[in-house]
């Protein structure tokens, strides 16, 4: 899990400036994430889930409902990852009311 959470930073926004760099590398290596790290606590599943959830959501629209069933799956563990479920409100309307069908 450890390997995979780090792996995942590579599909976070590149920084660009030494700056935001700095901002990165201190927030990877602050005491929560270590400690939720070494616990392996299931935040990390949960972003894990969302990471590679919002990679799928900015392919086609096939690929985009596996990223809805990986927030979904997200939501089941906690309840707050279901708010991404307001990305329905981009997709066309006939798939919003099937996606908010099934989200039911």
């Amino acid at each position: 899990m450890d390997a995979a959470f780090f792996m995942s930073l590579a599909l976070l926004p590149q920084p660009r400036r030494l700056s935001e760099i700095v901002i990165v590398v201190l927030a990877t290596f602050s005491s929560m994430p270590v400690f939720a790290l070494e616990r392996a606590n299931m935040d990390v599943v949960m972003f894990l889930l969302i990471i590679a959830g919002g990679w799928c959501w900015v392919r086609s629209f096939r690929t985009r409902l596996v990223g809805y069933g990986l927030f979904a799956f997200a939501g089941l563990l906690k309840f707050y990852p279901l708010v991404l479920f307001l990305l329905f409100v981009r997709e066309r309307m006939a798939y919003f009311i099937a996606l908010c069908v099934i989200a039911l």
